[in-house]
């Protein structure tokens, strides 16, 4: 982990940073969205903020999950306590 990682602050578009949290949190998560389970093919999916930039949250591997491009869009900039089951059975059953 970078310096960059560990300030509030997203890394200015620093692809090879985005690529390797994506890559770490792929092989952490096993490959599945946070939220709904989904495969995950190696290089993509989207990182999503536990708690969002907007309210506070920092771009910290520890602040960021890997999800599905589906979840993300649903999540927004909600927190997760926001984002509750029914938003998970939605997603499921579409």
């Amino acid at each position: 982990i970078t310096p960059t990682m560990i300030h509030n602050k997203a890394p200015k578009r620093n692809n090879k940073i985005i690529k390797k949290l994506r890559n770490r949190l792929w092989f952490i998560q096993k490959a599945e969205c946070a939220y709904c389970n989904t495969l995950i093919l190696p290089g993509l999916g989207t990182l999503d903020h536990i708690i969002p930039r907007a309210h506070g949250g920092s771009f910290n591997i520890k602040n960021l999950l890997l999800t599905c491009e589906k979840c993300n869009k649903i999540k927004k900039d909600t927190s997760i306590a926001e984002f509750q089951l029914p938003n998970k059975l939605e997603i499921i059953s579409n």
